[in-house]
């Protein structure tokens, strides 16, 4: 398989103590500094890894395989979002009601992150990602064939858990991938969910617009991704032994700067979850395009998102990620603010275009640095507990995202109650400051 990663601009050299985050070529960092540099791979998995994949620290880091299992997990998430107006059609919900269905997803996946991140600290992340990706299929086949409202929000209960626990564990991934590459590439993983989210979402608006059904559609989804994705985890490389003691199992009140970072994913997440949730129903309802039309908004914005995360790391290792959070909040909220102000097709599209290019790098980098030994402050190497904390507060705003516009919808307006994902926005480049490096 082809390599997935393009060198940065100017090659990063790893901070020391703090892996996962990057100065800038200028600073004099030994390469002794480089985390896991010199060490003897200790324990992997032989199969599936080719010589390609022994960068950085000289272990294998099966970064293609993770990349797969981050399309499939966009996939999923793609095809069902453009499928909403389907659903909401089929069992005949108002914008309120739906809004109230669409929570369950993020209770679900809150209820599960915590637990998940205690799970990764204590068994590994790439044993959990191998049970949530078969989960995370088998779920997704189940909203479209509920017959009324109540076995809906128990469907999509189960999908958010699903896909709650798949986030913090592929994450926690990720950044043992980024340590042994020696280089940013978390935004380039979610560059990977996006360009699955782009694929699942087209795929969906092609499929509804030549009127097959959603039960159909995503069965068919939830078997490919169920086949592809059981291939694919069993290249994942895996955690080397010793880095470090195994956390106890309870409970720990997060750091400052965690508590920071979720919040700044709370923000990202908040209008992340409006754009899958409400990007088609406001073409549909508002704009008044066909239902085909409708699903490529979603499509619009994982297609921004995509780009901007595939270029990410490399603009990040050039400009550092306050500048680049900063100014990204900017360009998504101009952007959605444009949308909403002067409804039409065209003005919809590029405006949740701009919005996806602008919330690109926000997640990726909280999670990052969630995973860095100044946000976990603790001995979890893994940083699933730290990712687990900041997923699970960035959640809490995907969460809120679908009810709280469902609710301003049904009072006012659907246009009205995505101002409340501008402001959201608007709040990133305030917070952005988070992710300049603790001295």
């Amino acid at each position: 398989m082809a390599t997935l990663w393009r060198p940065p601009l100017a090659e990063p050299r790893a901070v020391p103590g703090k892996p996962g985050w990057w100065a800038s070529s200028t600073e004099s960092v030994s390469d002794a500094h480089h985390p896991g540099v010199g060490a003897a791979p200790t324990r992997a998995d032989a199969a599936g890894v080719t010589q390609s994949d022994h960068v950085g620290t000289g272990l294998p880091t099966g970064r293609e395989a993770l990349g797969v299992v981050f399309v499939l997990y966009g996939a999923v998430s793609g095809s069902w979002a453009a499928r909403i107006p389907w659903v909401q059609s089929a069992l005949g919900l108002d914008p309120g009601t739906l809004g109230l269905a669409l929570l369950a997803p993020a209770v679900g996946a809150v209820c599960t992150m915590p637990l998940v991140g205690r799970l990764v600290a204590r068994v590994g992340s790439r044993a959990v990602v191998r049970g949530c990706v078969p989960l995370l299929a088998g779920s997704l086949a189940l909203p479209a064939v509920m017959p009324a409202l109540p076995p809906l929000v128990g469907a999509l209960a189960l999908y958010g858990a699903a896909g709650g626990a798949l986030d913090v564990a592929a994450n926690a991934h990720g950044v043992e991938v980024e340590r042994r590459v020696g280089r940013p590439v978390m935004s380039g993983l979610h560059g990977m969910w996006s360009i699955g989210g782009l694929l699942g979402a087209g795929l969906a608006g092609a499929v509804a617009a030549r009127g097959i059904g959603a039960p159909v559609h995503l069965a068919s989804v939830a078997v490919a991704t169920g086949l592809i994705g059981t291939a694919a985890v069993l290249r994942l490389a895996h955690p080397g032994d010793g880095a470090g003691p195994v956390p106890a199992m309870g409970l720990r009140r997060p750091s400052r700067r965690v508590l920071l970072l979720g919040l700044l994913g709370f923000c990202a997440l908040f209008t992340e979850g409006a754009a899958a949730d409400w990007s088609a129903v406001y073409l549909r309802s508002v704009v008044g395009t066909s239902e085909g039309m409708a699903a490529t908004a979603f499509a619009a914005f994982s297609l921004a998102m995509a780009g901007g995360r595939l270029v990410g790391d490399r603009v990040i290792a050039a400009l550092g990620p306050v500048r680049v959070v900063r100014t990204a909040g900017c360009l998504g909220a101009a952007g959605l603010a444009v949308a909403l102000l002067v409804p039409s097709t065209a003005t919809g599209l590029v405006g949740f275009a701009l919005l996806g290019l602008g919330m690109a790098c926000v997640v990726p980098l909280a999670f990052a640095a969630a995973g860095s030994g100044d946000a976990t402050g603790s001995a979890d190497t893994t940083g699933g507990r730290a990712i687990a904390s900041v997923a699970t507060i960035s959640y809490l705003g995907w969460l809120l995202a679908p009810t709280s516009i469902g609710g301003l919808a049904q009072a006012t307006s659907v246009t009205t109650a995505l101002g409340l994902a501008v402001v959201a926005t608007a709040l990133i480049p305030v917070l952005g400051g988070v992710l300049r490096q603790p001295r």
